[in-house]
């Protein structure tokens, strides 16, 4: 192989890396209320913008790919390598269920207003702060990033609420502290975001609507880490946040020594239909 070609290839693979971290990323199943013993293929996403775009299997950055039931039982969700949809689940067990992903570190190293646009966006102004106090903001950012999504679904219908507040164990994780498959219309929609198991406070969390790109609501987490949100429409929606915190300067990923390490969070849902709810209980 040529150098050019090599060199072609290098900044190929950086600039997947580079597009990669730079969106949101979530679980979205083909339904979140799949009949019991339906084959539901589950899909990537990734993306500023809804609906954003399938992101592949890629089983050498997969730490954890899995479903537990409301039995608390854990399974692999599997799928074929470098294919789209990502995996596909089949359970016969009624209830809530929990998915979730967990990716291995990547690395990206980002120009210095590149960087500081996009600590802004996520809300991290800490870093900020601390990049401009020790005389950095100039220089560029390198990070080491990893995912940490999850998604709630309803298998076989059912009412009964067990589950939905599953803790995976992950570094940053969005926990729902209601169940959002039973959520009545006027409720709020409650939650907490942990980091490495105690509560991220001050968090930026982003609330995006899945069947409406325009609607985008923003939440910071309290000092206990809750956040609670009124959902102004039923629907299928997406929580996202990111956390970042310093590095260890002997850390190496990628050939890339990062200063930086951010944890991205998501937990997608879908509410039960509050129109239909009302239409049903007018005489």
């Amino acid at each position: 192989m040529s150098i050019i070609r090599r060199l072609a290839g290098t900044a190929a693979a950086l600039a997947l890396v580079s597009a990669a971290f730079a969106h949101d990323f979530w679980i979205q199943p083909v339904t979140f209320r799949p009949s019991a013993g339906a084959l539901v293929n589950i899909d990537l996403r990734i993306g500023d913008d809804v609906p954003g775009e399938s992101f592949p299997r890629k089983s050498g950055s997969i730490r954890k790919f899995e479903m537990v039931g409301p039995d608390g039982v854990s399974g692999e969700i599997v799928g074929r390598d470098a294919h789209a949809p990502a995996g596909a689940i089949r359970s016969t067990v009624a209830g809530v269920h929990v998915l979730g992903y967990r990716s291995k570190p990547s690395s990206v190293e980002l120009e210095p207003a590149k960087f500081e646009s996009y600590l802004k966006e996520k809300g991290l102004e800490k870093i900020i702060a601390g990049r401009a106090a020790s005389g950095r903001s100039a220089e560029p950012g390198r990070e080491m990033f990893s995912r940490c999504a999850k998604s709630i679904i309803r298998v076989g219908g059912g009412d009964e609420s067990k589950g939905f507040d599953r803790v995976l164990g992950y570094t940053l994780e969005l926990v729902a502290d209601n169940d959002p498959t039973a959520l009545k219309s006027g409720e709020p929609f409650r939650a907490h975001l942990l980091h490495e198991s105690k509560p991220c406070v001050n968090a930026l969390v982003m609330v995006k609507s899945l069947d409406d790109a325009k609607t985008v609501l923003n939440v910071r987490t309290d000092n206990e880490g809750k956040l609670s949100i009124a959902l102004p429409k039923a629907g299928k929606w997406m929580l996202t946040a990111v956390e970042m915190v310093t590095t260890p300067s002997a850390v190496e990923v990628n050939g890339i020594k990062p200063e930086f390490e951010s944890l991205w969070a998501s937990l997608s849902f879908q509410t039960p239909d509050w129109t239909a709810a009302t239409s049903e209980s007018k005489p």
